[in-house]
């Protein structure tokens, strides 16, 4: 389906020649179909199953539906292949709206294809942002919560812009930063040897970087703060194979780095999130209501789930020739198989038992320049595992082929995991607190649903912050904790039930939850009936007026008028502030549980947020009074 009036074709003889689109076109009458209705003849031979192939250009890229419509004989599920990538956002979402439409039997299943080149990647990052708004195959889609996750393609983000700045500072002074050995994720992304050339081949790369920004217009004269990620991929385009590739693979390291960092940091905003495991089913007694919204008559429901995260030995080999199937060739990588442990499990070397674990290869990026093979893992008892390298485990493992040792020591490491933890059957926190969790096959998840809005100060509360400080004249920045999740799951009847709330981690949260609601400040209007008789309080203040030199609006300072500030008495609450050295107090609620006057500092209990139950001693500038 083109614009075009003719096409070549290979006559009998196998000659190429010149031949008109509607030659041999004939509607149902039997007459002649007319040029400009060759378009619709072919879209209905498609749709009728005639043709299993459309292939469409720019100029039927709008106004034709070929979707797996329930009103036509061709339902198959539609395979949209976008063979090259259009320069407009908004044309490539057309192209892919005519295979996902409205009435369709099934959802169509897209196959960008992409060349390696460095620079390509802004429009893939654009695309992908695009697609994630019409839902087809991104985890935010309810209906496609197991298809493949965009977000990999996604590089215009704040985490993007961070990583592009780094970029461009390294390049911009290769005499200064090449003194400095490259950290160990830049070393392997551009295949930098730790040995005496490393300095000469790291100053090298730095000043190919620099050349080629300043070529192509990215860092000539430019301020670097108003360079935007889209900015930099579309300049890389000029640029040859090489070099772009050079830079976008340590554009891309560092990226992965500022990933890393946000999500040891808490920062990293997942959305919302599926809870995984082999099977998941609500534990028995569950779920059970913890308060109910007086306004709406919804409750606020907890549900325990129970995540069965074990492989069993069969479920191991369907994976195994799963993985087989998949590649290439038809059998394994030379690295992939089962593995064991050279050394027995700590905890259970008298009863000689050893580790096993599966190495599957995952895919390796088309443009990384120096590509080692990344290995997801497989343990028996606690499913998949964080990746891994061969390098990493190849001392502490063997690759085994013996599969009756396989089947017997995989299946007790199976067994055992539901009741034994990892530390072995004489666990010594078992023995002294009664209980031990860790490497346990099942783990319990609390999920709370209903009505979770109007209980939501209770839950946040009882839930806490992170509190982050990027600089001593930046602003705390309070986080919350709450995790939006998702399951899938069985109940005690078998049946599939479906829930949306927010993950509770830890059974002392819960505990603390029960209480705030119990003491009824979990009702929204005695809340605020209760608010409203309280007088309305305020601390004799004036802001800080200084420049802020941090780059972000600083939390203001109290600064008190007369002689001693008003919260001597014991008990008075306070509301602690501008803390340097440790930050993570910042915001949260305590009262005074005494004063020294010869430091002149209060002894202060924290009651809201993690670090509920500590005692800080500090000065009065760092409290800031508030009423009950």
């Amino acid at each position: 389906m083109t614009g075009r009036k003719g096409r070549l074709v290979r006559d009998a003889s196998g000659a190429t020649v010149y031949a008109k689109r509607n030659d041999g076109l004939v509607d149902p009458d039997g007459h002649k179909v007319t040029m400009e209705k060759v378009n619709l003849a072919e879209r209905k031979a498609f749709m009728n199953g005639e043709k299993l192939v459309a292939i469409i250009s720019e100029a039927a890229s709008s106004g034709i539906s070929l979707q797996a419509d329930r009103r036509v004989p061709n339902t198959r599920v539609r395979v949209h292949i976008t063979l090259e990538l259009p320069w407009s956002a908004d044309q490539c979402i057309q192209q892919c709206g005519r295979t996902h439409r409205s009435n369709q039997l099934h959802g169509p299943e897209y196959c960008l294809v992409m060349t390696a080149a460095g620079g390509e990647r802004r429009f893939a990052s654009m695309l992908c942002k695009r697609l994630q708004n019409m839902g087809a195959l991104t985890k935010g889609d309810r209906r496609a919560a197991d298809a493949s996750d965009l977000s990999n393609f996604d590089v215009d983000t704040s985490y993007g812009r961070k990583a592009m700045r780094t970029v461009l500072e390294l390049t911009e002074s290769p005499d200064f930063y090449s003194q400095t050995p490259p950290p160990k994720h830049v070393r392997e992304t551009l295949g930098l040897a730790l040995n005496a050339d490393l300095q000469r081949k790291w100053r090298e790369y730095l000043e190919i970087g620099q050349d080629a920004l300043i070529e192509c217009g990215v860092t000539d004269g430019r301020d670097m703060d108003k360079v935007t990620v889209k900015t930099f991929l579309n300049r890389l385009l000029g640029l040859p194979i090489r070099t772009q590739n050079l830079l976008f693979s340590h554009f891309a390291a560092e990226l992965d780095e500022q990933i890393k960092k946000a999500k040891e940091e808490d920062k990293f905003d997942e959305g919302v999130v599926d809870l995984h495991g082999e099977s998941l089913s609500v534990a028995a007694g569950y779920p059970h209501a913890l308060a109910n919204d007086p306004s709406s008559g919804v409750e606020l429901w907890l549900h325990r789930i129970d995540v069965d995260r074990g492989i069993s030995y069969e479920r191991a080999l369907e994976m195994v020739d799963a993985k087989k199937a998949a590649n290439p060739d038809g059998a394994l990588g030379k690295a992939e198989g089962f593995y064991r442990s050279e050394k027995s499990i700590l905890g259970r070397e008298k009863e000689g038992l050893h580790g096993h674990m599966i190495l599957l290869q995952r895919p390796v990026k088309a443009f990384a320049l120096n590509p080692v093979p990344i290995f997801k893992v497989v343990r028996p008892s606690t499913g998949l595992g964080k990746d891994t390298s061969l390098k990493d485990i190849a001392y502490l493992y063997k690759k085994v082929e013996d599969h009756e040792l396989l089947r017997k020591t995989w299946t007790r490491l199976y067994d055992d995991a539901r009741t034994v933890c990892a530390h072995g059957p004489n666990c010594k926190e078992k023995r002294e607190k009664g209980d031990c969790k860790v490497g346990l096959r099942i783990q319990s998840k609390f999920v709370l649903s209903g009505a979770v809005l109007p209980f939501w100060e209770q839950m946040q509360q009882a839930v806490g912050y992170v509190y982050h400080q990027a600089s001593d004249r930046a602003q705390v920045r309070k986080i919350s904790r709450m995790r939006i999740v998702r399951v899938r799951c069985n109940d005690q009847d078998g049946k599939e039930v479906r829930i949306v709330g927010i993950q509770i981690e830890q059974e002392t949260i819960i505990t603390k939850l029960k209480a705030a609601l119990a003491r009824g400040s979990a009702d929204p209007a005695g809340a605020a009936a209760a608010s409203s008789t309280q007088p309305d309080v305020k601390p004799d203040i004036k802001p800080d007026v200084k420049p802020n030199l941090g780059g972000a609006a600083p939390a203001p300072k109290v600064v008190y008028r007369s002689g001693a500030p008003p919260h001597q008495n014991k008990g008075a609450l306070v509301t602690i502030q501008d803390l340097v050295t440790k930050p993570e107090y910042n915001l949260c609620g305590g009262y005074i549980c005494d004063y020294d006057a010869k430091t002149k500092r209060y002894s202060v209990a924290v009651m809201t947020g993690i670090h509920v139950g500590k005692v800080l001693a500090l000065k009065a500038r760092n409290l800031l009074p508030r009423s009950m």
